[in-house]
């Protein structure tokens, strides 16, 4: 009718904003000893007003799960479509959303800082938060900046915001796991330890996700 017509012409929808990819090479990550690729991807999220506010804008940063990176987070286009439904609904005011990739050769990174499989929270700490400040406007200190994620992401997230809550002042942690709670005994986890120690290359653990995901555990602790 007249006025449903009339509703969809003055209600555009939501504004779009912008993801670009950016490249930091690692100097912390170099310190591993399970072939890092040091050259790291981060998908950056860019608010609709950023090209011509000329203002500078909150970062929220988000750890991604376990066999995922940042190219699988902005894959499907929801997280986009959330965001901007949020900005034009008024229930968010317009961030800058980073996701750098955390993913490894085996399982990805677990959040922690291991001479084995990689200094992840001081890379994140001590390289991509400057990364970001010096590339894009955002209001640099701690009360600008927050920490989401989920599953093993969610872990990180929490861990991050505990060792460095000069840099990051809130966090939300989506279904985190492995942060203490609850009890499964050894003997039920369904895990071939013996093989997990005489395996040569991580496709010797192929077929196996918690062994994979082991794995990883005893190389960051």
């Amino acid at each position: 009718n007249e006025i449903s017509a009339q509703a969809s012409i003055t209600s555009p929808g939501p504004r779009h904003g912008n993801v670009v990819t950016e490249k930091l090479s690692s100097v912390i990550l170099r310190e591993n000893r399970v072939g890092l690729d040091t050259e790291r991807s981060i998908k950056i999220y860019l608010p609709p007003g950023y090209q011509s506010s000329g203002k500078a804008y909150p970062v929220v940063y988000y750890c991604h799960n376990i066999f995922w990176n940042a190219e699988k987070v902005f894959q499907d286009g929801n997280l986009v479509r959330l965001l901007e439904k949020g900005f034009d609904q008024g229930v968010l005011n317009e961030l800058i959303f980073v996701v750098a990739d955390y993913s490894t050769a085996l399982t990805g990174s677990i959040y922690e800082n291991s001479p084995v499989s990689g200094r992840w929270l001081d890379f994140t700490t001590q390289e991509l938060v400057p990364f970001i400040d010096k590339r894009f406007r955002t209001l640099p200190h701690r009360d600008s900046r927050a920490l989401a994620g989920d599953f093993i992401g969610g872990r990180g997230a929490l861990k991050l915001a505990m060792t460095h809550a000069d840099i990051f002042s809130s966090v939300y942690a989506l279904h985190p796991v492995a942060v203490g709670m609850g009890h499964m005994p050894w003997s039920g986890i369904g895990i071939d330890w013996k093989k997990i120690n005489q395996a040569k290359t991580f496709e010797d653990l192929t077929g196996n996700v918690r062994e994979q995901i082991f794995l990883r555990v005893c190389q960051a602790f």
